[in-house]
C-alpha cells in the first residue's frame, strides 16, 4: 500500500510544474522558485515531500518488464531494476527523484506532458509511444509507455504508474517483415511484368492469329461465293445443254418414229415401234424433269413474284407440301443472279421443311421495299435448338444453309434462323437490292 502523507503539499508546484513544461514561460517570468525539469532541486524535493510513498519491492522486482511510479510532474518515485536497466542505470536506487523527461528525447516531450496531464484529468489508463534518449548515449529508441491512474487511499494528489515496454526488437522485427515484404513485392512485381509481357507477346499473336483467320474466313467466303455461282453457270449450261441437244435430238427422234409408224400400220413393225415411242416419249419426260431441277427457265424468265408462285406449285406436285404463298404482285427488278440465287436458296429452305419438319403444310412470305428483299419460310414442325449450333457447317441441312448464309453475308444480307423444338422454324432471307458481288 502506497504512503502519501505529504504529497498535498507539492501539489501545487506540480501543477505548475506540468504547465510550465506543456507550454513557452513568458518572457519577463520571474525564474525564481521554479523548477526546472533536469535541475537537482526537483529530485531533493521529491524525496524530501514524499519520504512515505512505497510500493512493496515484490511487485516491481519481479516484473520482466519496466515499471515505475511517478506524480504528475514526471518525477520517479520508484522504478524497478528492468525500468533503471532500460534508463541506463545499473542501480535504480540512483533514480527516485529525478524527472524522467530526462530521458525523453526532445521530440518526445511534449507527447509524453500530454499524455501525463490526460492520464491525471481523466482518471484513465491511456498507452503511448515516445522515444528515450539515455544522458550521455547517442542512441535513440522507442518504447511503449502505458501509464494507469493510481490514487492513494489517503487522499492525497494521485500518482501514476507506468510501464515501460522496450519496442527495439519490434520495430527491427517490423523493420525485418517491411524489407521483407518490399522485397517480395519487387519480385512479385517483376513477375508480374514478365507475365504481362508474356500476355501481350500472346495478344499480338492472338490477335495476328484471329486476323490471318479472318482474312481466310474471307477468302472462304469469296470462294463460296464463287463458287456458289459457278455451279448455278454450270447448271444453267447443262440444262441448256440438255434443252438444245439431247431434248430437241429426242423430241426429232419422236416425230421421225411418229411417220415411220404411221408407215409401217400393216407390217409386223407396229407394235415395236410404239415401244420405242414410250421409251421416247419417257426420254423426254425425264429430260424435262432433269432440266427443271438443274436449272428452272422459270428462274431466268419470269420474275421473283411469279417464279415463288411455280415454285409453290413444283413443291405440292413433287413433294406433297401445301405452301401458302404472301407475296404482293408488283414487279421487283432485281439482278438476274441475285433472283436466281434467292430461288435457289428459297427451294433449299423448302426441301429443309420436306426433310425434317415432318409437316404437309408451310408458309411462303415475300416482303420488298426500297432498300432490301426479304423471304420468310415458316413451319411449325419438329423444330431445333438454335443455341446449340456452333458453326454454320452445324446448321440444320449441312452444306446448303452454310453456302446460303456466306453468299448473303457476301452481299451485304443475312440468313436469320429462330427454332425451337417442337414448336417449328423461321428462315429469313435477307438481301439487299441491286447489290453486286466483291462490293
Amino acid at each position: 500500500m502506497i504512503k502519501n502523507s505529504r504529497i498535498s503539499k507539492t501539489a501545487a508546484s506540480a501543477d505548475a510544474y506540468s504547465l510550465l513544461c506543456l507550454r513557452e514561460p513568458l518572457p519577463n517570468a520571474p525564474r525564481e522558485n521554479r523548477l526546472e525539469p533536469f535541475s537537482g532541486s526537483a529530485a531533493q524535493l521529491c524525496v524530501t515531500e514524499n519520504p512515505g510513498i512505497q510500493v512493496p519491492e515484490k511487485f516491481f522486482d519481479c516484473m520482466p518488464i519496466g515499471c515505475m511510479l511517478i506524480d504528475e510532474a514526471a518525477r520517479i518515485l520508484q522504478i524497478n531494476p528492468a525500468g533503471a536497466a532500460l534508463l541506463g542505470k545499473g542501480d535504480k536506487d540512483l533514480l527516485p527523484g529525478q524527472s524522467f523527461l530526462r530521458f525523453v528525447s526532445r521530440d518526445s516531450q511534449h507527447n509524453f506532458l500530454t499524455h501525463l496531464t490526460a492520464c491525471a484529468a481523466d482518471k484513465t489508463n491511456q498507452g503511448i509511444e515516445i522515444r528515450l534518449k539515455i544522458p550521455k548515449a547517442a542512441s535513440v529508441f522507442p518504447i511503449r509507455l502505458d501509464t494507469a491512474f493510481y490514487e492513494t487511499s489517503t487522499g492525497n494528489a494521485p500518482l501514476l504508474l507506468s510501464v515501460l515496454t522496450d519496442l527495439r526488437e519490434q520495430k527491427q522485427s517490423e523493420e525485418a517483415l517491411q524489407q521483407e515484404l518490399k522485397k517480395n513485392v519487387s519480385q512479385r512485381t517483376a513477375e508480374l511484368a514478365s507475365i504481362n509481357k508474356a500476355l501481350r507477346r500472346k495478344i499480338a499473336e492472338h490477335r495476328e492469329t484471329q486476323k490471318n483467320i479472318c482474312s481466310d474466313h474471307e477468302q472462304l467466303r469469296a470462294l463460296t461465293s464463287a463458287l456458289i455461282t459457278t455451279e448455278e453457270r454450270e447448271r444453267r449450261r447443262i440444262a441448256t445443254e440438255l434443252h438444245d441437244h439431247i431434248g430437241q435430238t429426242l423430241a426429232i427422234t419422236r416425230i421421225k418414229l411418229e411417220m415411220l409408224h404411221a408407215l409401217a400400220s400393216y407390217s409386223g413393225f407396229a407394235e415395236a415401234l410404239e415401244e420405242i415411242q414410250g421409251f421416247v416419249k419417257q426420254a423426254i419426260k425425264e429430260t424435262r424433269s432433269l432440266m427443271t431441277k438443274l436449272s428452272p427457265p422459270v428462274f431466268h424468265e419470269l420474275g421473283l413474284n411469279a417464279a415463288l408462285e411455280w415454285l409453290m406449285q413444283y413443291f405440292a406436285e413433287q413433294h406433297n407440301l401445301r405452301i401458302i404463298y404472301k407475296g404482293k404482285d408488283h414487279s421487283v427488278s432485281i439482278d438476274e443472279d441475285l433472283q436466281i440465287f434467292l430461288l435457289q436458296a428459297t427451294r433449299e429452305l423448302l426441301m429443309n421443311v420436306v426433310k425434317h419438319a415432318g409437316v404437309e403444310e408451310a408458309e411462303l412470305i415475300l416482303r420488298t421495299n426500297r432498300k432490301q428483299i426479304k423471304i420468310e419460310v415458316i413451319d411449325h414442325g419438329a423444330g431445333f435448338e438454335v443455341s446449340k449450333i456452333g458453326t454454320p457447317l452445324d446448321w440444320r441441312g449441312g452444306f446448303g444453309l452454310f453456302s446460303i448464309h456466306e453468299r448473303l453475308k457476301n452481299l451485304g444480307g443475312q440468313l436469320q434462323i429462330r427454332s425451337k423444338r417442337g414448336e417449328g422454324t423461321h428462315f429469313t432471307l435477307i438481301a439487299p437490292h441491286g447489290t453486286k458481288e466483291g462490293r
